[in-house]
């Protein structure tokens, strides 16, 4: 990308979270100068994209094990993934009226493994 200022410092936008970029420069005058010794700088880290091919390995009444890809765009050091899921159950109270109970649940795993085992879940709900 070239960029054209005559100010003594700039503002290169639209970079990749993540990466090291390179970066020169050169001052013209009634023609082109040569070019500074380079200078690398990086970028923070960003969000990662979604994990990939989700799929459960086996399941019980009480356990399921989970396996995924990891994200295609790290966009920096994956320290952890998030397990989020929901069960229901449908019952009916003692009115005779159907009804159906929800949990949200989150689980850090605090691995960087994509394969995780989810246990002592109840075996009356669905997920």
């Amino acid at each position: 990308q070239n960029i054209s200022t005559d100010a003594t410092e700039t503002v290169i936008k639209g970079l990749t979270a993540y990466t090291t970029y390179t970066v020169i420069i050169r001052a013209f005058t009634i023609g082109f100068g040569n070019f500074s010794l380079p200078a690398d700088g990086s970028t923070d880290e960003g969000f990662p994209s979604a994990p990939q091919q989700l799929r459960v390995q086996s399941a019980d009444a009480t356990t399921v094990t989970l396996e995924w890809d990891p994200p295609v765009d790290h966009r920096g050091v994956i320290v952890n993934y998030v397990i989020h899921y929901r069960s229901m159950k449908t019952y009916v109270d003692t009115g005779g009226v159907q009804r159906q109970e929800t949990i949200d649940e989150e689980i850090f795993t605090n691995m960087t493994t994509t394969n995780f085992t989810v246990s002592n879940l109840p075996a009356d709900f669905t997920f």
